[in-house]
């Protein structure tokens, strides 16, 4: 128990004494179980006649039991710390297997935490771009992300089409009057760009306001859609953009 040779003198006893009860001192992180042991031990071998006995007990090998006799002490000690050591060893392999593990499922989730982000990035940039009004049309009306995403590439080109098409007709006016171009008054000239931008935003508010007038019933009625959870609206989106990420290139 000590880990001392039959040999070993008394100083040398008190020395392993010593430093088995630092290593299962329960204080320490030790064994109670062992610390009562190693303090047994201990009473048997710094007794002179004890420790005699025990080493004459372990010359001699184990004696036969006789009827009805109770166990000697020495017996009693080596049953106990037999069953307390293997008991201290199941409680060191069970707690490695539950620390081992904690371990390996920490380091799943780890991963499968930055694989769930990485996929989901496309989705979550894409959300954030868009103003208030297409996030509300997107996750409160569930309305899918593409169309959405196609609206308001719309939206943008429409501006760019009427101004384009009003500076046009403006230029074209001034050219093809009955005035001479280089006799005209520059005053009327410069009007010109004004009265296309004027037009332009006249244009431009009504086709908005029909074109929103449209998306709502194209929204309520051709495209009539359950209402989806914000995990159905992001997989949809995923799965249309792997889609077309997959998509090969048609060759030249």
């Amino acid at each position: 128990m000590l880990g001392v040779q039959p040999t070993a003198t008394a100083d040398e006893i008190k020395t392993a004494y010593r430093r088995m009860l630092r290593q299962v001192h329960p204080d320490a992180g030790g064994n109670a179980a062992l610390f009562r042991m190693v303090g047994e031990a201990w009473a048997v071998l710094r007794d002179t006649g004890s420790r005699a006995a025990y080493d004459r007990h372990l010359r001699e090998g184990e004696p036969k039991p006789k009827a009805h006799s109770d166990p000697s002490p020495q017996e009693t000690f080596a049953q106990a710390y037999a069953q307390a050591a293997a008991q201290e060893r199941a409680r060191q392999e069970a707690a490695q297997r539950q620390w081992v593990a904690r371990e390996q499922h920490e380091a799943m989730r780890q991963a499968q935490a930055i694989t769930d982000e990485a996929r989901t990035r496309p989705y979550v940039i894409a959300v954030r771009s868009l103003r208030q009004r297409d996030q509300r049309a997107h996750l409160d009306k569930g309305v899918p992300l593409t169309f959405v995403l196609r609206w308001r590439r719309m939206r943008r080109w429409l501006w760019r089409i009427v101004l384009a098409a009003c500076l046009s007709f403006g230029v074209l006016g001034a050219v093809s009057s009955d005035l001479n171009v280089a006799d005209a008054n520059p005053f009327y000239m410069l009007l010109y760009l004004p009265t296309a931008l004027f037009g332009a935003l006249l244009l431009y508010v009504p086709l908005r306001v029909f074109g929103g007038i449209a998306l709502a019933i194209v929204r309520a009625v051709v495209m009539p859609r359950r209402a989806m959870t914000g995990w159905e609206l992001q997989e949809e989106y995923l799965a249309t953009a792997s889609r077309f990420k997959a998509k090969p290139s048609p060759s030249r």
